[in-house]
């Protein structure tokens, strides 16, 4: 069975369906993986670009819109008339965008402070505070101090300081200090990477600033898992853009990083490789089930292929058998393949001939000498034998007779 011709064809045909669809399976898988991994990268490349951008310009409303604050009438006139309802209530208009307002003196205590629209009367002392020095040493310029937790706002915050002096610096008019939430600068939650991607804000320590990964915690060490994790944060806190694979915050993905400018911040955007290979895994999927399904094609039509070459020759070699062991009353008959028909008019001419060799011997065993046949070609060895023989014989009679 395995070494008839059926079978090799079966194989032959089987062995091609395997490696055409392995091949295609494989480099498709490749090619896709590879074209995919560009294109990820490139839309999380964007993604941290734009979303560095809010973010700076989001801080730079906000620095302006501070800067307004100690522009107004009612923080200028403060320290002569001490007029606390008209500076709260000016205070009040920019809850939204600076939730915690402050008056300090120049000794560095607080006088009025506005949480969220409202008079708190738990007042801090910044004397010692390294931004309110930064603020007294450079005046009417804003100075941010770095990210600190409030236990009034309750979330990571930064905060703005303005020390106010007169036109010509002779005269301290209140040193302004405004608290902004880093989630509100850092305004991340609506941009979404993919299904469960997620974006969030280191700061040039590595401390998580804001996030949108759900287990992360705000002001604590970004967490990594192994070498290239942490070649991917030492990239990125030294404010440098780029992209790769590593685990962060306990989760495989690919990672884009770009630094926000004006802050030591850098902005991260990850996409689990699980979701990534989604696609990919996809195609191997569908490559697999057409992969079934022309190998049942396939297998279909190698085996009427191979009935179509193995039938009529086994056909022609039981003829064969028989014509060799003398029976020349067989005829083939085969509708099939041009060349397989040839062969078996070749076989119906060798009967044929046969026919005719047997039958000039019994004419030459009757007695008859006349030549019946003609030889096929000059190679046609038996006909020309026989051929001869008869003319012997013949020749041999008539001389027989006549010595008679």
């Amino acid at each position: 069975m395995f070494n008839s011709l059926r079978f090799k064809i079966l194989v032959f045909q089987l062995f091609l369906l395997l490696l055409v669809a392995l091949s295609l399976g494989v480099f498709s898988y490749f090619f896709m993986a590879v074209y995919l991994k560009e294109v990820q990268e490139e839309i999380q490349n964007y993604i941290v670009k734009h979303v560095a951008i809010d973010i700076r310009n989001s801080l730079s409303n906000r620095c302006i819109t501070f800067e307004r604050v100690t522009l107004s009438q009612e923080f200028k006139s403060y320290h002569e008339n001490s007029r606390d309802r008209a500076l709260i209530e000016d205070f009040t208009k920019y809850k939204v965008q600076l939730p915690e307002l402050s008056y300090v003196n120049k000794e560095g205590r607080e006088e009025i402070k506005v949480i969220n629209g409202k008079q708190s009367e738990e007042y801090s002392d910044y004397g010692n505070s390294s931004f309110f020095k930064d603020a007294i040493a450079a005046p009417n310029k804003v100075i941010i101090s770095s990210e600190e937790f409030s236990q009034e706002l309750g979330v990571p915050v930064i905060r703005f300081a303005l020390a106010k002096y007169s036109y010509f610096g002779d005269k301290f008019i209140g040193l302004c200090l405004g608290t902004v939430p880093l989630p509100d600068i850092c305004d991340i939650k609506k941009t979404k990477i993919g299904k469960n991607g997620f974006i969030c804000v280191i700061n040039q320590e590595g401390k998580i600033l804001s996030s949108s990964y759900k287990n992360s915690k705000l002001l604590s060490n970004i967490a990594t898992e192994g070498e290239k994790a942490k070649q991917l944060i030492t990239n990125a806190t030294a404010l440098k853009s780029g992209f790769s694979r590593a685990t962060i915050l306990g989760v495989d993905s690919f990672i884009s990083y770009y630094p926000v400018k004006g802050r030591k911040w850098v902005v991260i955007a990850a996409l689990p490789y699980k979701e990534f290979m989604v696609a990919p895994n996809t195609l191997i999927n569908i490559s697999f089930g057409i992969f079934l399904f022309i190998f049942f094609i396939g297998l279909y039509l190698s085996i009427i292929l191979g009935n179509n070459i193995a039938n009529p020759l086994s056909k022609l070699s039981e003829i064969a058998n028989a014509v060799a062991m003398g029976d020349l009353s067989q005829k083939v008959n085969i509708k099939s393949s041009k060349e397989i028909k040839l062969l078996g008019d070749a076989f119906n001419k060798i009967i044929d001939n046969s026919k005719g060799i047997v039958k000039q011997a019994k004419q030459v065993a009757q007695g008859q000498y006349i030549v019946g046949i003609k030889p096929r070609s000059k190679n046609d060895s038996l006909s020309l034998a026989l051929i001869q023989m008869t003319k012997a014989l013949g020749a041999r009679l008539i001389l027989r007779a006549y010595i008679s």
